[in-house]
């Protein structure tokens, strides 16, 4: 519970800095070196390293009951985005956020839009462990159309900020995609528990079982 409600704070806080900026930006933007926004964002990104962590704590027995994605528990990845996204908040870009390798671009920029990028794939990817969830087919059912819709929305933010165009646009696209991302963190942590870790056999299965016994 704690953990959602550091997440859901994140998401009102970093459209309320949005709102301030009073143009079109990027999320990192509002973190940059100097800028006003700077110090609230990166605390943000701070409470969303400590709330996914909690909950990732709070569920650590969940799995995917599908075998190519059941290798680690859900838990473990969101913990991996966690430290990512914590080393973003005190690695940030330079003003402007230029993109890695091109011209104004520096190691602190590297280094910030990595740990980024690996985080906001490392939660993509819980969300597709979720997805699989065989035993909670609601809480499997929203997994997987938030998974395909941050698929979507943040591959076009992403492109658009590669090729430096449409700022606004892809600003837009890329807060979208972050909020539907720590939208769906929310609800799993308000949803699942370590209850949820999936059972050697589905229930169903269990009582057709035990009916099929000889008395």
């Amino acid at each position: 519970m704690t953990g959602a409600i550091l997440i859901i704070a994140a998401i009102v806080t970093v459209w309320t800095l949005r709102v301030v900026a009073g143009r079109p930006v990027y999320v990192s933007e509002l973190g940059a070196t100097g800028v006003a926004t700077a110090p609230w964002f990166n605390a943000s990104l701070l409470g969303i390293a400590v709330g996914g962590t909690l909950i990732a704590l709070g569920t650590r027995s969940v799995r995917s009951t599908t075998r190519w994605l059941s290798a680690w528990p859900v838990a473990a990845t969101l913990v991996f985005a966690c430290v990512m996204f914590a080393l973003a908040s005190q690695v940030t870009c330079t003003p402007g956020c230029p993109v890695p390798f091109t011209s104004g671009s520096t190691v602190q920029d590297l280094v910030h839009t990595s740990s980024a990028v690996l985080g906001f794939a490392a939660g993509g990817y819980a969300c597709i462990q979720v997805a699989f969830l065989r035993h909670r087919r609601r809480l499997a059912r929203i997994s997987a159309t938030a998974g395909i819709s941050m698929l979507v929305v943040a591959s076009v933010g992403g492109l658009l900020s590669v090729a430096q165009l449409g700022t606004e646009i892809g600003g837009v696209l890329e807060f979208t995609a972050m909020t539907i991302a720590l939208a769906w963190l929310a609800i799993y942590g308000l949803t699942a528990t370590d209850a949820d870790a999936a059972p050697a056999v589905e229930p169903s299965l269990e009582v057709s079982g035990l009916a099929s016994e000889p008395a």
